[in-house]
C-alpha cells in the first residue's frame, strides 16, 4: 500500500523532532557526586595531621553538606531557568492531520511551523525576577559555606572529646593499679593491727571509683568515634592512630563589632531581604501593562487567523498589549504577600545580626573563661607531681610508706584528668568563638 505523501512527510519530521530532542537519563545519578568547592573554609586543625586529614574527609562526605550542595544546584537552575526568559522562545514542529466525509475517502495535510515569541520588559518585572533568583542563589551558596562550617567544627569538637576520653582512659587504668596497691598495702596493715577494716572498705571504694572512671571514658572514646564516623558520611570501622591532645594556640583573636556581618547566617538573611525587595517589585511590575511580539512561520495560531480574517498563512507577525482591568484583588494580595515576605526577610536579618552578635561576645568570653581554668588546672596538676616527687623521696628514706605513695599518685592521676578535660574545654572554646566570629577558614 502506498503511503500518502503528505503522511510521509509528518512522519519524518515527527522523527526528526524526536532525534534532535534532549535525550532524558534512564536513571538518576547519586546524590553522592556533590562535592564542594576545592576552597577550604576552615583551617584551624591545630597543627593535627590527623585532625587535618578528618576535616578534610567531612567536608566531602558528609551528608549535611551535600544536602545544602544539592539546595544551592537547585538554586543554580532556578537562576538559568528565569535567565532563559529574556531570549527569544521559537518552537518548530508539524501540523498534521487526516479525515474524511467516509471511511473510504480520507484527506492528509500537513504544514510545518515556526513560531518565535518575545516578552517586552517594560517594566523591569523579569529583571526583577532576575535579581531575586541571583541574590536567592548567592543565599544559597552562603548557607552552603555555613553548612561546611558547622560540620568542621562539629568534627574539631568530636576530635578533642576523642582525644581527651583516651586520654581519661590510659589515667584511669593508671589510676586503677595505683589504687589496687593501696587495697593491698592497707589489707596488709589490717593484718599488722595498723588499720582497720573500715579503711580497707575506702580503698576499694577509691578503687571501683577509678574503674567506673576508667569505664565511662571508655564508653565516651566509642561514643566520639560513632560521632566521627556519622560526621564523616557513615563511614564504619574508623580507627586513629594514637596521638596527643592538639595544643591550644597562644594567640587570641580581638572581636570587632563589624564581624558579625562576615558570619555566612547573617550574609544568607541579607541576600534573602534582597531577593524579597526584588519579588515584590517584581509583583508591582506585573501589574502594568504586557507587551508581547509573536512571529510565527506555517500555520499561525488560530487566534491571528482569526484577527487577520483568514483560513491560511505562510507567516504571520503579531503584538498584543494586555493589561488586567478586574482581577477580583488579586493583584493586590500577590503585592501584599511580597511585602509580607520582604518585612519577615527584613526581620530575619536583623535577628540574625543580634543572635550573631550576642553568640560572639559569648564565645569570646568562654574562651577567655576556658583558658583560665587551663592555667588553674595547670597548676594543681605541677603541685600534685611536685607532692609525688617529694613522697618518693621521703619513701626511699623511709619516713612514708606505700600507702601514702598511693595516695599521692592517685592525686596525680586525678590532676591530670582535671588538666586534660580543661584543655579539652579550651580547644572546644576556641573552636566555638571561631565559628562564631565567622574565622578559623
Amino acid at each position: 500500500m502506498k503511503r500518502p505523501l503528505t503522511t510521509t512527510v509528518v512522519a519524518a519530521a515527527l522523527i526528526g523532532l524526536g532525534a534532535c530532542a534532549t535525550p532524558v537519563p534512564k536513571e538518576r545519578p547519586s546524590a553522592l557526586r556533590l562535592t564542594p568547592p576545592q576552597e577550604a573554609v576552615w583551617t584551624e586543625d591545630f597543627g593535627d595531621p590527623i585532625l587535618r586529614d578528618l576535616l578534610a574527609r567531612a567536608d566531602l562526605g558528609n551528608l549535611d553538606v551535600k544536602a545544602a550542595l544539592a539546595r544551592a544546584e537547585q538554586a543554580q537552575a532556578a537562576v538559568a531557568l528565569t535567565r532563559s526568559t529574556r531570549t527569544p522562545r521559537i518552537e518548530v514542529g508539524v501540523a498534521g492531520a487526516a479525515g474524511g466525509t467516509s471511511l473510504r475517502r480520507t484527506r492528509h495535510a500537513a504544514s510545518p511551523t515556526l513560531e518565535a515569541a518575545y516578552e517586552a520588559d517594560l517594566w523591569g518585572r523579569i529583571r526583577q525576577m532576575r535579581t531575586a533568583v541571583d541574590a536567592d542563589a548567592a543565599a544559597a551558596a552562603a548557607d552552603t559555606i555555613e553548612a561546611r562550617r558547622l560540620i568542621a567544627a562539629q568534627t574539631v569538637t568530636a576530635y578533642v572529646a576523642f582525644r581527651a576520653a583516651q586520654q581519661a582512659e590510659a589515667s584511669a587504668q593508671r589510676a586503677v593499679a595505683a589504687a589496687a596497691r593501696r587495697v593491698d598495702l592497707m589489707r596488709v596493715r589490717t593484718q599488722n593491727g595498723a588499720a582497720s577494716n573500715g579503711e580497707v572498705l575506702k580503698a576499694e571504694v577509691v578503687r571501683a571509683e577509678a574503674e567506673a572512671v576508667g569505664r565511662e571514658a571508655r564508653t565516651e572514646v566509642i561514643a566520639q568515634t560513632l560521632l566521627l564516623e556519622a560526621l564523616l558520611g557513615g563511614v564504619r570501622g574508623l580507627e586513629l592512630a594514637s596521638a596527643d591532645l592538639p595544643r591550644l594556640p597562644a594567640d587570641a583573636d580581638g572581636l570587632s563589632s563589624d564581624a558579625v556581618d562576615h558570619r555566612p547566617e547573617v550574609q544568607a538573611a541579607l541576600l534573602r531581604l534582597h531577593a524579597a525587595d526584588a519579588r515584590r517589585a517584581a509583583a508591582v511590575a506585573a501589574e502594568r501593562p504586557q507587551f508581547q511580539i509573536i512571529a510565527a512561520l506555517g500555520a499561525p495560531d488560530p487566534a491571528i487567523a482569526t484577527l487577520l480574517d483568514v483560513k491560511t498563512l505562510a507567516w504571520a507577525l503579531a503584538g498584543t498589549v494586555t493589561q488586567a482591568v478586574v482581577d477580583g484583588g488579586a493583584a493586590d494580595a500577590r503585592i501584599a504577600a511580597a511585602s509580607s515576605e520582604a518585612d519577615q526577610a527584613e526581620i530575619a536579618w536583623r535577628k540574625a545580626v543580634v543572635d550573631g552578635w550576642t553568640e560572639m561576645q559569648l564565645a569570646v568570653r568562654r574562651e577567655a573563661d576556658a583558658a583560665a581554668a587551663v592555667s588553674q588546672a595547670s597548676l594543681v596538676d605541677r603541685t600534685a607531681r611536685t607532692a609525688l616527687q617529694a613522697a618518693e623521696r621521703r619513701h626511699r628514706e623511709g619516713v612514708i610508706d606505700g600507702v601514702a605513695m598511693a595516695d599521692a599518685a592517685l592525686a596525680v592521676e586525678t590532676a591530670q584528668r582535671a588538666l586534660t578535660q580543661a584543655q579539652a574545654q579550651a580547644l572546644a572554646a576556641r573552636v566555638q568563638s571561631r565559628l562564631a566570629t565567622g574565622t578559623g577558614g
